[in-house]
């Protein structure tokens, strides 16, 4: 009897280990729990805004995602996603901040999102009527807090220390109608006005149908000069800078369709790209956001060269290959299509790479104790994720003490051999 009471708690404890550690099984359980402490929020300093949108505007937007699903290969998410774009109009509304009143227009945010929703919140696309605009433009996006919650400020954090280019998103809290207040992402948009708002005239993005940066990605470069051209129609410059876009857009697309290394890697600033393989690594990224339509890049009308745009949908992983201690981007999980396989074969780039990651990481720019910190406070703002952090149930970032003592290390063996 007392053998089989043995193996009954055995069976028991191993049953509720598995409850514990299943990703699923926590979120789950956890998902009561998942709204803002604000207690904590409101403490916070950060800016305030207010939407009165009408309430049958609200109830379309309910409508809509009540036909939303996870699984994005799924008939219901296709059916979702085509309901949506026939029926996600501008709608007029009202926006309140620093104690000011404007009309505005609004939508739910994305062509075909994923996870931009937080219960009966939504992220939505706010576009100013007039000569109106709020933190210096008049389009942005109020993304909400769960789709991004501490990665934006990881990837802030990074690219000031490395210099790098970054779309900026602002912290903010929002209250619609008379529901509850909410966290959201005040996110710009990268574009003319935003270029000017941060000092950077001489840069350009240009944008397409699902496209944040017009690259070549994959298809026939024919079907790609008529997105190309359609796309710089649509900016304000000159018909002589306009020449000057397309052909350099056209010849790096080219050089990326054709795999010509030699030539792609003319039109960037190598020294740039090194730091941004070097982000790559530090920040265990899968591909994602430089793969496809999520790569953002701007064109530098100065110097005619390209910089990739760090950005909120560049994702990490919690498991990572072995480094193989090249740091040519290759041994990175995930797959961050043609441009960067290309760009994998470069033994200079590679070469930069690593011996940037060497010098700043035993420079110690950057340390884990600040990434660490980033989280920890976020961590704070929802019921769920304290609960997880308290009872050490949140999943480690590959982002902060992992990955920077994996690369410490692997650098400090290659420059020592």
């Amino acid at each position: 009897m007392k053998k089989h009471f043995k193996y009954l708690a055995l069976l028991f404890l191993s049953f509720l280990g598995l409850l514990l550690f299943s990703k699923d099984i926590r979120i789950y359980i956890t998902k009561p729990l998942r709204i803002e402490n604000l207690k904590v929020v409101n403490s916070l300093n950060i800016s305030e805004i207010k939407l009165q949108i009408p309430n049958i505007v609200q109830q379309k937007f309910d409508l809509i995602y009540s036909k939303y699903d996870n699984d994005y290969s799924s008939k219901k998410y296709k059916s979702f996603v085509k309901y949506l774009n026939k029926n996600n109009a501008w709608e007029k509304a009202k926006l309140t901040h620093l104690n000011k009143t404007y009309d505005i227009l609004v939508k739910l945010h994305g062509k075909t999102p994923s996870q931009h929703f937080e219960n009966d919140y939504y992220s939505l696309g706010i576009k100013m009527l007039g000569k109106d605009k709020i933190n210096g433009v008049s389009r942005f996006n109020l993304i909400v807090y769960w789709r991004i919650k501490y990665k934006s400020e990881v990837i802030k954090l990074l690219a000031k220390k490395m210099h790098l280019n970054y779309k900026e998103n602002i912290l903010t809290k929002i209250k619609i109608n008379d529901k509850r207040e909410k966290l959201y992402y005040f996110e710009f948009r990268t574009n003319k006005e935003y270029f000017k708002k941060i000092n950077k005239n001489d840069l350009i993005s240009l944008k397409g149908k699902n496209d944040h940066s017009l690259i070549y990605c994959v298809g026939d470069i024919e079907t790609y000069k008529a997105r190309l051209k359609k796309a710089i129609k649509k900016i304000e410059v000159n018909d002589s800078t306009q020449n000057i876009i397309y052909n350099e857009y056209l010849s790096l697309s080219k050089a990326i369709y054709d795999k010509d290394l030699k030539k792609i890697l003319t039109h960037f600033d190598v020294d740039y790209l090194s730091r941004v393989q070097a982000f790559r690594y530090l920040y265990a990224d899968n591909g994602h956001g430089f793969y496809g339509g999520n790569l953002l890049m701007a064109f530098n009308t100065s110097d005619l060269k390209f910089y990739p745009i760090l950005h909120r949908d560049i994702s990490t992983l919690f498991k990572t290959k072995e480094i193989n201690g090249q740091f040519d981007g290759g041994d990175l999980i995930g797959n961050a299509g043609s441009l960067f396989n290309t760009l994998s074969k470069s033994k200079i780039l590679a070469e930069k790479t690593k011996n940037y990651l060497t010098n700043l990481l035993s420079s110690r720019t950057i340390d884990e104790d600040s990434m660490d910190s980033i989280i920890k406070q976020h961590n704070t703002y929802y019921y769920s994720s304290n609960f997880k952090q308290s009872i050490n149930w949140e999943s480690p970032s590959p982002s902060t003490i992992h990955m920077l003592n994996l690369i410490s290390r692997l650098t400090t063996s290659t420059t020592q051999n």
